[in-house]
């Protein structure tokens, strides 16, 4: 019955939207535009939350099932870093070439177009050479991929908190802690960056995951359902602070 139940969800249809919305989202900064919202949200911004929403529910599934610590970071490994290093060559090497304003030579021999790398050690790094220095929003390259080391600290979080005593206490106590620590700290602080990444917008994601962890934990299959849906859509984002505006990371 469980997996029937597992190929009859509309997760994938739900990633599809967010996904949509992250793209539409996009289009107004890059265009000097701000973004439309919801709750202060803009657009996109929501759409990575239902993203880390949807993925803590599902990865703590997944370790609910198989908790072995060495199985469970193969398959999250394999779920970000082949495609994750696909993307990087086809950019870095195909798409960055075709529309550099540099020679092919100088753009090759350049150091950032081979920095740009770095992304698949979760290290974002936006910037190749002669690429949109003159857009409204400049020098962003695919600058989404902010979120995919947030994602990945949040599944290396997760083993270490459903292996303590309690795990399904902690889970809720960190979602609360996480909450109110966005609350906080507002996401127009000053940066603190630690390995690409502004801590002060990963905290404003955090809380999302585990209160999808949360979710998963404490609630049967069957509480999955429009009207809790609708709630969730209409209590979460009162969760964490958020600027409306145009942020392209967002």
């Amino acid at each position: 019955m469980q997996e029937t139940l597992e190929r009859r969800d509309n997760f994938a249809a739900i990633r599809l939207v967010a996904a949509i919305l992250v793209i539409f989202g996009h289009a107004f900064p890059l265009t000097g535009v701000h973004q439309p919202g919801y709750l202060a949200n803009p657009i996109a911004t929501l759409a990575v939350k239902i993203f880390f929403v949807i993925s803590g529910y599902l990865v703590t599934g997944s370790w609910l099932k198989d908790p072995y610590t060495r199985r469970y970071l193969t398959r999250r490994s394999l779920r970000i870093f082949p495609g994750l290093a696909l993307l990087c060559l086809l950019t870095a090497l195909v798409i960055g070439p075709m529309f550099t304003s540099l020679a092919l030579i100088d753009y090759f021999c350049d150091i950032d177009t081979w920095m740009y790398f770095s992304n698949v050690a979760l290290n974002p790094t936006y910037h190749l050479p002669g690429l949109f220095f003159n857009n409204i929003y400049p020098i962003a390259v695919n600058g989404s991929l902010w979120t995919l080391p947030v994602e990945f600290c949040m599944y290396l979080l997760l083993p270490l908190v459903m292996a303590a005593p309690g795990a399904r206490y902690a889970l809720l106590i960190i979602a609360v802690a996480l909450s109110v620590g966005a609350l906080w700290i507002s996401p127009s602080a000053p940066a603190v960056v630690l390995w690409g990444t502004n801590l002060v917008h990963a905290l404003q994601l955090a809380p999302y995951f585990f209160w999808g962890a949360v979710y998963r934990v404490w609630l049967p299959r069957y509480a999955l359902n429009l009207q809790v849906g609708v709630l969730a859509m209409v209590l979460l984002p009162l969760l964490v602070q958020s600027e409306r505006g145009g942020r392209l990371s967002h």
